[in-house]
C-alpha cells in the first residue's frame, strides 16, 4: 500500500507526484480608534492541486478525464491519506475536501522529460480523520 494517496469520489489518481490542499480564508484587518477587527469567513473554501504524471494505460487515463470532465458541473468528494509512521506508531491522516468542482485540468509537455498534468479544485469543506494502525 502506497504512504501517500489521493482519490477522486471512488477513483485513486494514479502517478501522483504532488497534492496541496489550503484553505482560502480571504481574512481581512481594519484599524480603529480602539483597536484592529479581524473578519473572516465561517464557512472556509479550500483549494487543491494535484501534479501527476501522464503514465499508465489508455482507460485509467480515459476514466481519469471523463471523471474531471463531469466534475466540471458534478461535485465530487476528493479524499486525500497520508501514512505516517515515527519509531513508535503508525497512522493515517485523511482529509476529506467535500463539494469539489475543476477549477484547471493544465499540462506541460517537454520534450525531454514526461508529461505532467496539472489539477487544481476547489471545494467547500474539509474534515480531517486520523486512523491508528498496528506498527
Amino acid at each position: 500500500m502506497a504512504d501517500k494517496e489521493v482519490y477522486i469520489g471512488n477513483l485513486k489518481v494514479m502517478w501522483g507526484t504532488n497534492v496541496k490542499v489550503s484553505p482560502e480564508t480571504n481574512i481581512t484587518s481594519t484599524a480603529t480608534f480602539d483597536g484592529v477587527l479581524t473578519d473572516g469567513t465561517d464557512k472556509i473554501p479550500y483549494s487543491i492541486s494535484v501534479d501527476r504524471l501522464r503514465y499508465g494505460t489508455q482507460n485509467e487515463y480515459m476514466t481519469l478525464h471523463e471523471k474531471l470532465d463531469a466534475m466540471l458541473t458534478t461535485p465530487e468528494t476528493i479524499k486525500i491519506v497520508e501514512t505516517v509512521r515515527t519509531s513508535t506508531e503508525a497512522f493515517k491522516v485523511i482529509d476529506y475536501v467535500y463539494n469539489c468542482l475543476v477549477d484547471n485540468d493544465e499540462y506541460e509537455i517537454k520534450a525531454d522529460e514526461r508529461t505532467v498534468e496539472g489539477l487544481s479544485f476547489k471545494g467547500s469543506s474539509k474534515k480531517r480523520k486520523y486512523q491508528t494502525l498496528k506498527k
